[in-house]
């Protein structure tokens, strides 16, 4: 099963033929970059809210997880097709915004590794009451190997 499409750039017009492996490679990177989302600071969080909130919990996490595959999925689409890295697409939109995208991409990834290393620490917590302070350093020594 293939799909066409056309990519038009000035005059001239070339069809792009993707493949069913194409589409679930494409699929499977959506996916793959969603549940990395999922680390244990949310899993801490959603579990600790939910025990607060109960059902009414359960609309803002599918919710968020919708729209985390929503946007992943047509980022990489355009990613994929254009063949250029993100900051590169941005500079093309607008010159010298792919240096802004590319500090807040940096930026966002150390708030995510924070958020990583601080929910497995409450995590550890939890489940053996270690203080979390060694709790976070035992995660980073384990994230550095």
């Amino acid at each position: 099963m293939t799909t066409q499409s056309t990519i038009s750039t000035s005059s001239i017009s070339a069809p792009v033929t993707e493949t069913s492996w194409q589409k679930k490679a494409m699929l499977s990177v959506a996916f793959l970059m969603a549940t990395t989302s999922v680390g244990p600071g949310f899993l801490t969080q959603t579990a600790v809210f939910t025990n607060i909130y109960k059902v009414d919990m359960a609309f803002p996490v599918l919710a968020s997880i919708f729209i985390t595959f929503g946007i992943v999925m047509n980022l990489w689409r355009i990613v994929g097709v254009s063949g250029m890295r993100i900051q590169d697409i941005a500079n093309k939109v607008a010159p010298g915004m792919g240096y802004g995208v590319g500090i807040l991409l940096a930026l966002g990834a150390v708030a995510f590794n924070f958020g990583n290393v601080s929910g497995a620490a409450l995590g550890i917590n939890v489940l053996t009451g270690v203080d979390t302070t060694w709790g976070a350093l035992f995660t980073g020594v384990v994230g550095c190997l």
